[in-house]
């Protein structure tokens, strides 16, 4: 199984829309007495509430608004799809109810943003950017970054007033994409300096640390990363996003034990399916062959669902093209993806799929496009090391693998082990480094 990158960094994309519309409301929940541990029902009581509400009074969209803005809360909290689910459902009806105005559209892109149902999003956003173009503008920055709109993104950004935490945020985002990972630390520790002097606290104050230390880990900086994860469970005890990055650092070092027991923990505060894929590693490793075959049929029956499809696609195509049965499978997958979201990640995706499936030609070529924009990640440049290699282009592969090899923090140890078999066999045949490939790191 090939490491993807985790939703504690974020997942694929953090829904930054939500996290801001909900810093207005979320002072609710910091009453004397309320901590990390019961916010959780503090919220749902206000759910249950504003649900009688909206019962009483079906045409009233501050109440539908409320509702909408408590679901999102909890899914912060939690990271549960049905709490997003509904919160779509509200939010498709307030569309209706203030037909008039941009917000609710950019509020709706940005819940089926976070369900990568990114088509539907972009369309809400430009519907919500054709009524009030300034205030759709994050929402739209983050639905053409999922789309793999590049040079439109930019200009979005370019337009945003730089002081403000939208901006910070995606500035950040951006920044890390293309290689800039200081310029994203300090843009993204602004923000976090915003949440904090605005009396954030809880679930958006622990993403933010979260954010932070993810990029610290990809520079390098792993006891500053560890130290930011501390702080933003010193202010949500439970958050996932935290654990889980707190999981993947104690898989990388090998403590299978205290991995598979964090791990074990998201999936039950969250429900994320793929997170059994990383407990499927963790069985693997330990020669669990049981657990292994019982969390991959965990996440297969859940990723397979039609509602699930677009969220696990990924990782599902991933899956299948480990197994010679299901590779042309797992091509059709990357192939739709690719369609709807045409960004790097994708597009290296379907360069694994299609090596797996034996297509090299066209493997190499989708790797190229996976390459071609930004900072790649480091699985990106291992997939197309080996496949470059697999391609009759070995200085291609040495520079590639050298590359991804000097990531290694993101890398899962076996994909990180077949690189420096990969590596020690070229260096036996003489192998220079040299070729289109070999510029930027």
């Amino acid at each position: 199984m090939k490491k993807m990158k985790t939703s504690a960094v974020p997942l694929g994309v953090v829904l930054l829309l939500v996290i801001g519309a909900l810093a207005r409301d979320s002072r609710e929940d910091r009453s004397p007495g309320v901590t990390a541990t019961n916010r959780g029902a503090v919220t749902s009581a206000s759910i249950d509430f504003f649900e009688r509400r909206l019962r009483e009074h079906p045409s009233s969209f501050t109440t539908a608004n409320a509702l909408v803005d408590r679901y999102l809360l909890r899914f912060q909290e939690r990271g549960r799809l049905v709490d997003l689910r509904r919160a779509e459902e509200v939010a498709r009806r307030v569309t209706t109810l203030m037909s008039w105005d941009a917000g609710p559209h950019a509020r709706l892109s940005a819940i089926l943003l976070r369900q990568h149902r990114v088509l539907e999003a972009e369309r809400e956003a430009r519907i919500a950017a054709r009524m009030d173009v300034k205030r759709a503008d994050p929402v739209l920055f983050d639905a053409l970054l999922e789309r793999g709109l590049y040079d439109e993104v930019e200009a979005v950004l370019g337009r945003m007033d730089p002081r403000t935490f939208a901006y910070n945020v995606r500035y950040a985002r951006l920044q890390e994409m293309m290689g800039n990972l200081a310029g994203s630390t300090l843009a993204m520790s602004r923000a976090c300096r915003t949440l904090s002097g605005a009396g954030v606290a809880g679930a958006m104050m622990a993403w933010c640390y979260t954010e932070l230390s993810g990029l610290e880990w990809s520079a390098g900086n792993l006891r500053r990363s560890r130290d930011l994860l501390e702080r933003a469970l010193a202010v949500d005890s439970g958050y996932p996003g935290a654990l889980e990055q707190l999981a993947w650092q104690a898989y990388r070092r090998g403590d299978l034990r205290h991995a598979r027991e964090l791990y074990e923990d998201v999936l039950a505060a969250t429900g994320h399916s793929d997170v059994h894929l990383q407990l499927v590693r963790i069985a693997e490793r330990r020669g669990d062959d049981v657990t292994a075959e019982h969390h991959l049929r965990e996440f297969e029956s859940a990723a397979t669902r039609p509602d699930l499809l677009p969220l696990y696609a990924r990782y599902l195509a991933l899956y299948y093209a480990n197994d010679p049965q299901t590779r042309d499978r797992a091509v059709e997958l990357a192939l739709s993806d690719v369609e709807a979201r045409p960004t790097t990640e994708s597009y290296a995706t379907l360069s694994w799929t299609l090596y797996q499936a034996g297509r090299v030609e066209e493997a190499l070529e989708a790797s190229k496009k996976a390459l071609s924009w930004g900072r790649p990640e480091a699985t990106a440049l291992y997939y197309a090391g080996m496949i470059s290699l697999a391609a009759g282009k070995p200085a291609a592969a040495s520079s590639l693998l050298r590359r991804a090899l000097a990531r290694r923090q993101q890398l899962d140890p076996a994909d990180e082990a077949a690189i420096g078999d990969a590596l020690e066999w070229l260096t036996a045949k003489g192998i220079e480094v040299a070729d289109e490939f070999a510029a930027g790191s």
